[in-house]
């Protein structure tokens, strides 16, 4: 038997990807030969330090994610020296027209005007709601997180579940309505071998400063007849604050990251 054939076989053994058949033939021949019982161990520990590594990324990119955003620049030191610029400027413009004004024109003496009817005193419009377009927005709600900006641009995914997703598009914004409420589509697709099959997924979102914390976990449960696919359709209300938002796709019964986007909500 070749090597890369050998290897082969290995790695579908170690993967369960061999039909029934071809397993118990596989398991004979690990009884009756002893070198195919070590090169299948050597195999085994490689996959282990490659699942330990893969869980030490995840492990790291949650401590990134938890660090705080930079403090603010301080303004500019020229601020306050061109203000007393400008006043000095306007100062000396009020003197010279006092000045030199011609005291000799007397304005004419006119009739003094009725009174002006006062216009009506607007109603107070009360407390302005956080979700309200007059509200002021704090800027530090849109700055991005380095984390989780990392781990939308990585390429690091499952390498036994692959997701696909159309919508939303990364980095698109949603205006609100009167009620600060934005409705957002995923669709997309996910696919998985049969012996992989997941039982649920989970969308999770995340404001951009507690990334360790959900702010909404949204289950998507898999059907029974999905053998190896599952097309994701998924029509999700939020109510959230203006601000910058990440979201990510998570196989629940491993708790691993298969997809991770963001979304900004008003101006």
């Amino acid at each position: 038997m070749q090597k890369q054939e050998l290897f082969e076989r290995i790695e579908n053994y170690l993967n369960q990807t061999l039909s029934p058949e071809e397993r118990r033939a596989f398991d004979q021949e690990l009884a009756d030969d002893p070198e195919l019982r070590k090169a299948v161990e050597l195999h085994r520990s490689l996959h282990e330090d490659y699942n330990t590594g893969r869980l030490q990324l995840r492990a790291n990119l949650r401590n990134i994610m938890q660090e705080p955003l930079p403090p603010d620049p301080p303004p500019a030191a020229g601020g306050k020296l061109r203000w007393g610029l400008w006043l000095a400027i306007l100062g000396l413009a009020l003197f010279l027209v006092w000045r030199f004004w011609p005291e000799h024109k007397i304005a004419p003496v006119l009739p003094p005007a009725p009174p002006a009817a006062l216009p009506p005193t607007p109603a107070d419009p009360g407390p302005q709601k956080e979700n309200s377009p007059i509200a002021q927005v704090d800027p530090a709600r849109f700055a991005p997180n380095p984390g989780m900006e990392a781990l939308v641009k990585s390429s690091v995914r499952s390498q036994s579940i692959e997701v696909t997703l159309r919508k939303p598009v990364n980095g698109r914004r949603f205006m609100p309505d009167e009620n600060g409420v934005v409705w957002v589509r995923f669709e997309g697709s996910a696919h998985w071998s049969g012996e992989m099959r997941p039982s649920r997924f989970s969308v999770l979102f995340f404001n951009n400063k507690n990334t360790d914390q959900p702010l909404l976990e949204v289950p998507i449960n898999v059907p029974a007849a999905a053998t190896d696919s599952l097309k994701i359709g998924l029509h999700q209300r939020l109510k959230f604050s203006p601000g910058l938002y990440y979201f990510t796709l998570e196989d629940a019964d491993k708790g691993e990251i298969l997809y991770a986007g963001k979304l900004l909500i008003g101006q």
